[in-house]
């Protein structure tokens, strides 16, 4: 083991030798004029009197005023400019140095002392004007050290002013204490500093407040937020002045007249003329009495109701919702004022539809790995098409119907290795079917509050599903599997999704082949989790809640994918209540035909989480990060989960320098050390850990094309378990030496970025087993295992469709 140490020591000290050694050759400084010198560094240094809350925020601020900005690098340490400069001679007119020009290098930032002084004083007024350092001063610093300056912003913030009271005041007085009223959620309060930005915010609510109490005119502009510190020891007394619609004038509440709902309308036809009905609250037309969408459909989506008053919310709900229905491309609202009263708001909806109701799609996926077994890489393709109907039933359903095919090929030599077809079909109703009262097992789990589940009530969309689809790998597995399901789709946000399936049944048959028998040793654990199976839910099958966050003003961002599943749970105590009941001890199987064997009711619980994390480096660059942990666990006299609900790891999204399936669970290497030529990877577990960290950073654009070329530099670490010994593969179950039997996989990426789709073709290396070596008992591999891999030692490809996460 200390051979192979030593081994990777030098050969990391030999390539950083040579990048010092290539970088110290890199002198930009011979193509600059004299006075000339590069921009290297921005600094801002910020002090004051008193303790800064938030201090990195303001510095995040007073970092956007800064006008020069340092040039950028490839592959994070190689200047851009340094590649514009040498490629910008007078003889440098080939086509290569155009490109490195245009593609690789940006023109040098040369430090402009103006610059930085109109800087420094647009960072005074703001410090002054809008934070509240009214005694704020702001000096630049620069040095130049051989070519290259290095500019500090020195700010001297000084003392800031706080609030030291808050005064409504106006002529309009209902208002006022309107106003007055709403203060105990105000966002400006007694010992706050003064900041602009808090005091726009607080505009915001109070206009947003009103224009739900009715208030649909007031506007921002009615609100005029003023200081004054006379006599005050840096505090200011603070006036938020109401001012009247007009002189002599008070603001109206308006509730809703007349609401109008144009089903088939086309932009520039005139309305009249056209087939009108009441119906309930509101008024239909269209070109005649078959209306496009049925009217009970849209009510569904309408939440502007006559005689209520006028709610910003409610409109803002009835746009989302009716720009939802699949049946429409447009929709506008038109609010007009009501002829018999000054304070009565008619509306008119305007709804487009797409003009046709049936739409086709078709797609293709791509799928190759050079990690091979028996020396056969391996390229899979998929094909598939989808064809929608906008308007199935006449509510703005959308039926959908898909056909996928797709095929793994073994490359030398050339053979068929696995072959898939489905057929799915799905239907989405734009409302809640309330099937087994599905939003009494929401408040009962306290998966939604009391307001969220009137918004699930409101905003819900149905999800009917079904579909089958057949695989064959070659000698190896034939699968089969037909399903329905029933469920919801709920978005109460922009950044939060929930999927529920509440019923579903999937009915899971499969015939192993001698060969893969051969090769999994006859393990009854791995058989029986390919016996026929039927997964069954009635009240709740699982629950899918993922939640995305804004991207921070530090440029950190974050994602959540939360899943809870289950299947089985409702027949195993069907079974258990029937026994009780009879004194039997019968086990509820379903009879086999065609000389199949007995199908049982698959019965586990899943759980898993999903966490993922970004920081922006800069424009070009940026830093993600995933954490997946997940575990499935079999219940009700159950040993083995079916296998394609257990997890597995390796990949083109997972541990990139193994195939799928390829390593666990936890320290088993027989497969690994000694595989068969024909080697099928099928290595699943109960237990997954993974973490996945990746650097991305553009290289270039890519000509001729909107797109970009993007680098990447990954690490991959983790594995799968068993809950419990299987009896035929040492160290696969969890113990407290867990993390000795973590695998890690490192390497670098391309991918081409043309905004609509990413192709991915990354290049995994794998660095640590999960086993000891047999020859020096070490997990770490050497640099000489390492740069064997894959062809020309460029790592084991693997080529995806999107980012890996």
């Amino acid at each position: 083991m200390t051979t192979r140490y030593s081994e990777n020591i030098y050969y990391c000290t030999l390539a950083l030798l040579l990048v010092v050694m290539v970088m110290s050759s890199c002198n930009p400084g011979k193509h600059l004029l004299e006075g000339q010198s590069l921009l290297e560094e921005n600094k801002v240094t910020l002090k004051a009197q008193d303790k800064i809350e938030n201090e990195w925020l303001l510095k995040n601020e007073l970092n956007s005023f800064i006008a020069q900005e340092t040039n950028g690098t490839i592959i994070g340490f190689i200047p851009q400019e340094w590649i514009y400069m040498i490629n910008d001679d007078e003889d440098d007119t080939k086509w290569y140095n155009n490109f490195a020009r245009k593609y690789l290098g940006t023109p040098p930032v040369i430090y402009d002392h103006f610059t930085s002084e109109e800087t420094a004083a647009s960072m005074e007024k703001f410090l002054r004007n809008k934070k509240g350092f009214y005694d704020a001063n702001v000096s630049v610093d620069s040095s130049n050290v051989s070519y290259k300056t290095y500019v500090e912003y020195i700010i001297d913030a000084n003392r800031r002013y706080y609030i030291n009271s808050i005064s409504y005041i106006g002529k309009d007085t209902n208002m006022v204490n309107i106003i007055k009223g709403m203060q105990s959620n105000s966002l400006i309060k007694v010992g706050d500093p003064l900041n602009a930005t808090a005091f726009d915010l607080e505009k915001t609510r109070i206009v947003n407040k009103l224009q739900n109490e009715g208030y649909a005119n007031f506007a921002p502009n009615y609100i005029d937020i003023k200081g004054d510190s006379t006599g005050l020891d840096h505090k200011v007394d603070m006036f938020i002045e109401i001012y009247p619609p007009a002189p002599g004038k008070i603001h109206k509440r308006y509730s809703v007249g007349d609401v109008n709902i144009y089903t088939d309308y086309f932009r520039g036809a005139t309305v009249d003329g056209l087939y009108s009905q009441k119906i309930g609250k509101y008024t239909y037309l269209g070109k005649n009495k078959d209306f496009l969408v049925k009217p009970s459909a849209l009510s569904y989506r309408v939440f502007i109701e006559p005689g209520n008053v006028v709610k910003k919310d409610d409109r803002l709900k009835t746009f989302k919702g009716l720009s939802g229905l699949s049946s429409y491309r447009f929709v506008s609202m038109n609010p007009s004022a009501n002829m018999t009263s000054d304070t009565i708001i008619n509306f008119d909806i305007f709804l487009t539809a797409y003009q046709n109701i049936w739409i086709g799609d078709y797609g293709a996926d791509i799928f190759y790995s050079s990690i091979s077994v028996g020396n056969k890489d391996i390229i899979g393709y998929s094909l598939s098409t989808t064809f929608d109907n906008r308007n199935a039933f006449g509510g703005s359903e959308n039926y959908s119907i898909g056909l996928e095919y797709g095929q793994e090929l073994e490359l030398n030599p050339f053979d068929t290795r696995t072959i898939s077809l489905s057929l799915q079909n799905s239907l989405q109703i734009p409302r809640e079917v309330n099937l087994l009262g599905m939003s009494s097992i929401l408040r009962a789990m306290r998966l939604v509050s009391a307001d969220g589940l009137k918004s699930f009530k409101e905003q819900a969309q149905t999800n009917i599903e079904g579909g089958v689809r057949i695989q064959r790998i070659k000698e190896f597995l034939d699968e089969e599997e037909i399903g329905v399901s029933f469920g919801y789709s709920f978005n109460p946000n922009l950044y939060t999704r929930y999927n529920i399936r509440q019923t579903s049944f999937n009915l899971n048959l499969a015939e192993i082949k001698p060969k893969l028998l051969i090769q999994i040793g006859n393990n009854p654990a791995i058989i029986n989790s390919f016996e026929d199976y039927l997964i069954t839910s009635l009240f709740f099958r699982d629950i899918t809640f993922s939640k995305q966050s804004k991207v921070s003003q530090r440029g950190y961002s974050w994602a959540f994918a939360g899943y809870f599943g289950q299947s089985g749970l409702e027949t195993w105590l069907a079974n258990k209540a029937y026994n009780g009941i009879t004194g039997n001890e019968t086990l509820w199987l379903i009879k086999g035909v065609n000389d199949r064997e007995d199908v049982n009711f698959a019965k586990f619980t899943k759980v898993s989480f999903d966490i993922r994390g970004k920081k922006e480096l800069s424009k070009k660059s940026e830093f993600a990060s995933r954490l997946f942990l997940g575990v499935v666990n079999p219940f009700g006299g159950e040993d083995i989960v079916p296998f394609r609900e257990q997890f597995g790891v390796g990949g083109p999204t997972s541990l990139r320098g193994w195939e799928q399936s390829e390593i666990g669970p936890g320290g088993y290497s027989k497969l690994l050390i000694a595989p068969d030529p024909d080697q099928l990877f099928y290595q699943k577990g109960d237990i997954r850990l993974e973490l996945n960290l990746e650097y991305r950073f553009d290289i270039f654009k890519v000509p001729f094309f909107a797109g970009k070329l993007e680098g990447a530099i990954f690490t991959d670490a983790g594995n799968i378990w068993l809950l419990k010994a299987d009896g035929f593969r040492d160290n696969a179950e969890i113990s407290g030496d867990f993390h000795k039997q973590i695998a890690v996989a490192g390497g670098w990426g391309l991918r081409f970025d043309f905004d609509f789709f990413l192709i991915r073709f990354d290049f995994g290396y794998k660095l640590r087993n999960t086993y000891p070596d047999p020859n020096d008992g070490g997990y770490w591999r050497s640099f000489k295992e390492i740069r064997s891999q894959g062809t020309l030692g460029f790592g084991n490809l693997q080529i995806g469709v999107g980012y890996a996460f």
